[in-house]
C-alpha cells in the first residue's frame, strides 16, 4: 500500500455542464482555496506522489488552476487536468504555459447524440482543444471515452481516428447504481445510458474488438484486463477492490476510500495538514472503513488501471512515449 504514486483529486465540485450520466455537482463540500493546495502538494510530495490527475466538476473553473501548475512543477509532479473543454483558447494558452503535463478531453462520441447536449457539447470541445493543445506541444493527450447505451457502435471507428491523430484514449464503461451512498448515484440518472443485460453479446464483440485494436498498436491506455472483462463487469458495475489502489482527494481535501464513497476518513484525514504518520494510519484504517460500507462494486478503469501499474511497478502515465 506504500507504494501508491499517483493521486486524483476533485479540484471542484461545480461545473459548468449538467451532462447526463455525472452526478458529481454538490454544493455542499466546501472547496479549498489555492494556499490549501500548494500545501496539499507538499504533503504530496512527502508521501511519494509523483502524478496528479486534476478533475472535477470542471477545474478550469478555478481561475488559480494555472498557479498551482507552475507549483507542481516546483514539487516535481507531474500533473494532468481532466476537462469538459469549454474555455478559451486563451485559457488553454495559459495552461500549457503554466507547466500542464498532460490533458484529458470527455470526447464520447463525434456523432451528435441529441439525448443530451451537454455530452456532445464537451465531445466536440474536447476534440477541438486535443487538437490545440497538440499544436502547443503538452507531452501526454488524451481522451476519455465513456462507453455507453448510445456510443458502442461507434467506440471502434473513434478510438482509430484518435490514435491516429496521435492520442491516448482511456475507455471506462458508464458507471451506474442504486447506492444512495455512491457518489455517482442519483435515482434521476437518464436510464437509457446504460447497456442492458440484452446487449451482453455486442458487449463482448465491442470488448474483442479493442483487444485487437491495442494489439495492433492502437494507443489505448487502459490494461488488458479491463477490456477483456468489460462484459463481465461493465453492464453491472460489480467489481470489487480489496485495496487502496490511488489517492483520492475530494475537493474539500478529504482522503475518500475511492471514487464512489467518502467515508469518515474524508472527515478524518485531510491532504493539507497529512504528514507521514496521518498517511499510515489512514492506509491501516482504510481497510476497516471498505468492510464498513455496503459496496456493490464498480468498474472504474481508473482503479484497474491503478492496480495495474501497482503489479508492473509503473507509474500513472508511464503509457506515454513522452
Amino acid at each position: 500500500m506504500s507504494k501508491i504514486t499517483e493521486a486524483q483529486i476533485y479540484l471542484t465540485r461545480d461545473c459548468n455542464l449538467k451532462c447526463g450520466y455525472c452526478k458529481l455537482v454538490k454544493s455542499e463540500i466546501k472547496d479549498l482555496s489555492l494556499q490549501d493546495w500548494t500545501d496539499a502538494y507538499d504533503n504530496m510530495a512527502r508521501i511519494g506522489i509523483k502524478t496528479v490527475k486534476i478533475l472535477g466538476g470542471e477545474p478550469t473553473l478555478k481561475k488559480w488552476l494555472p498557479a498551482l501548475l507552475r507549483y507542481s512543477l516546483k514539487k516535481g509532479i507531474k500533473t494532468a487536468v481532466l476537462s469538459n473543454s469549454t474555455f478559451s483558447d486563451k485559457t488553454a494558452d495559459t495552461l500549457a504555459e503554466s507547466g500542464l503535463w498532460g490533458y484529458f478531453a470527455s470526447v464520447d462520441s463525434l456523432e451528435d447524440l441529441k439525448i443530451d447536449i451537454s455530452t456532445s457539447r464537451k465531445s466536440r470541445n474536447g476534440y477541438g482543444m486535443l487538437r490545440y493543445l497538440q499544436r502547443k506541444g503538452i507531452p501526454l493527450l488524451a481522451a476519455n471515452v465513456v462507453i455507453h447505451r448510445f456510443n458502442m457502435h461507434e467506440v471502434p471507428d473513434l478510438v482509430n481516428r484518435l490514435s491516429g491523430e496521435g492520442f491516448y484514449i482511456n475507455l471506462c464503461t458508464i458507471q451506474h447504481t442504486t447506492n444512495p451512498n455512491k457518489e455517482f448515484s442519483d435515482s434521476n440518472m437518464n436510464q437509457d445510458y446504460l447497456i442492458p443485460d440484452n446487449k451482453k453479446n455486442d458487449f463482448t464483440l465491442l470488448s474483442e474488438q479493442l483487444l485487437k485494436l491495442k494489439s495492433l498498436g492502437i494507443k489505448i491506455s487502459v490494461p488488458d484486463i479491463y477490456l477483456k472483462n468489460m462484459p463481465v463487469y461493465g453492464i453491472k458495475n460489480n467489481w470489487q477492490c480489496t485495496n487502496p489502489l490511488q489517492l483520492r482527494i475530494d475537493s474539500d481535501g478529504g482522503l475518500m476510500l475511492c471514487n464512489e464513497f467518502r467515508t469518515e476518513l474524508a472527515d478524518k484525514y485531510n491532504i493539507v495538514d497529512l504528514t507521514p504518520d496521518k498517511y499510515k494510519s489512514f492506509l491501516e484504517e482504510w481497510e476497516t472503513a471498505r468492510e464498513s460500507i455496503n459496496c456493490d462494486g464498480c468498474y472504474w478503469s481508473s482503479f484497474i488501471q491503478a492496480e495495474d501499474n501497482l503489479k508492473h511497478n509503473r507509474l500513472e502515465f508511464q503509457y506515454s512515449n513522452s
